[in-house]
C-alpha cells in the first residue's frame, strides 16, 4: 500500500512538469489546469491568481514565458494585448477574429502545435484572452463564422471555463478580438 501511495505521489508530481513532453500532451496539461482553476471557486483564498491561465498554459505547453512579470506573477489580459501588439518580433497578428481567413489560419497554426491566442483589450475595464488549441473549426451561429477550437478560463464565471469549444464561447462577438500567432 505504501509503495502505491509513493508511486501515485511521484506520478502526480510529474504531471506538473513545466513543458509537455510530447506536443500532443497539451490536452492533458490544459485539462489538469482546468481542474486546478475550478478549485479556485472552493476553499482557496480570493487572492489565488486564477485569471493567469493563459500565461501558465503557454509556459507549460509551449515553454513560452512572454507574459511573466519579472518579479513574479503575470500580465493582465489588457497588458497581454499591449505586449503582443508591441512585440512583433515574438507575435504576429493573424487578423481580426471577425474574418474567416484569420480564424482558419489560427486553427492551422494550432494544429501545427504553434502557440496561438485571441486577445480582447477592454479600454474601459478588464480584457480577456483565450488559447487556440488543436482541433477542427466549428461553426458559431452568433458569429456567423467557422471558429477555431479554444480554451478559455473566466475569473468572474469559473463554471463557464472550458477546453475544446469554439472561440465564440470565449467572446460573445468577434468585435475587437485579435488573433496572434507566436513566431518561432
Amino acid at each position: 500500500m505504501k509503495s502505491i501511495i509513493i508511486f501515485s505521489t511521484i506520478a502526480l508530481l510529474l504531471s506538473f512538469s513545466p513543458v509537455s513532453s510530447r506536443p500532443d500532451d497539451w490536452q492533458q496539461d490544459v485539462q489538469l489546469m482546468l481542474g486546478e482553476f475550478l478549485t479556485c471557486g472552493g476553499p482557496t483564498p480570493p487572492s489565488t491568481p486564477c485569471n493567469m491561465f493563459l500565461a501558465r498554459a503557454l509556459k507549460r505547453v509551449y515553454n513560452i514565458n512572454d507574459f511573466d512579470r519579472p518579479g513574479g506573477g503575470y500580465l493582465t489580459a489588457n497588458e497581454m494585448a499591449d505586449y503582443v501588439l508591441i512585440h512583433t518580433d515574438q507575435w504576429t497578428s493573424l487578423g481580426d477574429a471577425g474574418t474567416q481567413s484569420a480564424l482558419t489560419q489560427a486553427q492551422g497554426y494550432a494544429n501545427l502545435q504553434k502557440a496561438v491566442i485571441a486577445v480582447f483589450k477592454n479600454t474601459a475595464g478588464v480584457g480577456h484572452v483565450a488559447l487556440i488549441v488543436p482541433g477542427a473549426l466549428q461553426h458559431s451561429g452568433a458569429w456567423g463564422l467557422d471558429c477555431p477550437n479554444s480554451a478559455s478560463f473566466f475569473l468572474d464565471r469559473p463554471a463557464k471555463s472550458y477546453i475544446s469549444k469554439h472561440l465564440g464561447y470565449a467572446f460573445q462577438q468577434p468585435d475587437n478580438v485579435v488573433i496572434y500567432g507566436r513566431n518561432y
